[in-house]
């Protein structure tokens, strides 16, 4: 591809992303991410029906909103569902801009952008890949362990019975949500000290996201990001105290 072509193409990219951000910055960030996560939670007839929500596209729309250099929750309006949708179907023609399958050196680089932005989405929660960590961490494992610990403050052992706790809420009785009370029956094995100290291993304030994100995201918006796995695989939504 000549460079003058992608020249033009990160320019054409750049320019519609700038009227969602246009957009985006009327609403305040938590609003953005409320109306997001209540969009996905709206009742569906099948798991096809909830892919076509495209959720990997909300949350790259939750990103914007609080990765934006004019960041702030002062002054800004509280975003409708509707609006949100309308939100988003600008972010779903952002895909005109990005390249096409035609404009690809081989299919097969095309078809792996679309597999690592979409995939993940498309497993179910299960606990055969917890046992796995369970068969791999728990067997002789006094090295990981250790290092897991330091890094941590707890034991792997202590990390996965937890895990198991949070599996059993989500799957067994389809929640959306999850609180510390969910553990309280749990506390006189691990106490509450040790269940705040897991839950801020897999979670962030939502006060801190803006800040944790423009610290690994420095660069100015472009293509290739429009196929990338959200950052907030790694900043799951905050738990209530």
């Amino acid at each position: 591809m000549s460079e003058r072509y992608t020249h033009i193409h990160k320019s054409n990219y750049y320019e519609e992303y700038k009227r969602i951000r246009n957009q985006l910055r009327k609403y305040h960030p938590f609003g953005v991410l409320l109306a997001g996560i209540s969009y996905l939670h709206q009742p569906v007839k099948n798991e096809i029906e909830q892919l076509q929500k495209l959720p990997w596209l909300v949350l790259l729309l939750i990103k914007w909103a609080f990765i934006d250099d004019q960041y702030s929750v002062y002054n800004r309006k509280n975003i409708t569902i509707n609006k949100f949708k309308k939100i988003l179907q600008m972010v779903h023609d952002l895909s005109k801009k990005v390249k096409m399958p035609s404009q690809y050196s081989s299919l097969f680089l095309f078809m792996r952008n679309v597999a690592y932005q979409q995939f993940l989405y498309q497993q179910n929660l299960n606990v055969y890949k917890f046992g796995r960590q369970v068969d791999l961490f728990l067997k002789d494992s006094s090295f990981f362990d250790d290092k897991f610990f330091s890094m941590t403050g707890l034991h792997i052992k202590r990390f996965l019975s937890l895990s198991f706790v949070i599996i059993a809420r989500f799957i067994s009785q389809k929640q959306k949500s999850l609180n510390i009370s969910w553990f309280r029956p749990l506390f006189s094995e691990y106490p509450k000290e040790e269940v705040e100290k897991f839950l801020s291993l897999i979670s962030i304030n939502i006060d801190s996201i803006h800040t944790e994100l423009i610290k690994t995201e420095k660069r100015q918006r472009e293509p290739y990001e429009y196929y990338e796995q959200t950052p907030f695989i790694k900043m799951l939504i905050p738990v209530e105290n």
